[in-house]
């Protein structure tokens, strides 16, 4: 999710930020792309898988890596949807 938000930022001129927070990346782009609030929820959810299992320790269940690709997969195709309308 991170690449579409940021590539959508280069797209657009936009300075891209050295973060992995989602809802940052969110907040910075609904001006040009406000459906893309719809995905709050699920990217708020996936940041904090992010930052909870990007580091050795804690480990996903599999019903929580099941979540997550449920999750992305939806956002994804959001994002997919206004970036290239058919």
């Amino acid at each position: 999710m991170e690449k579409y938000l940021k590539g959508r930022m280069a797209d657009a001129g936009m300075v891209v930020p050295r973060t992995h927070d989602l809802s940052a990346l969110l907040d910075a782009l609904l001006p040009l792309e406000p459906l893309w609030e719809a995905a709050r929820p699920r990217l708020e959810t996936l940041t904090s898988y992010a930052a909870v299992f990007r580091y050795p320790g804690d480990s996903a269940t599999r019903a929580l890596a099941k979540a997550a690709i449920v999750d992305a997969r939806w956002v994804r195709a959001l994002l997919r949807r206004t970036l290239f309308p058919r």
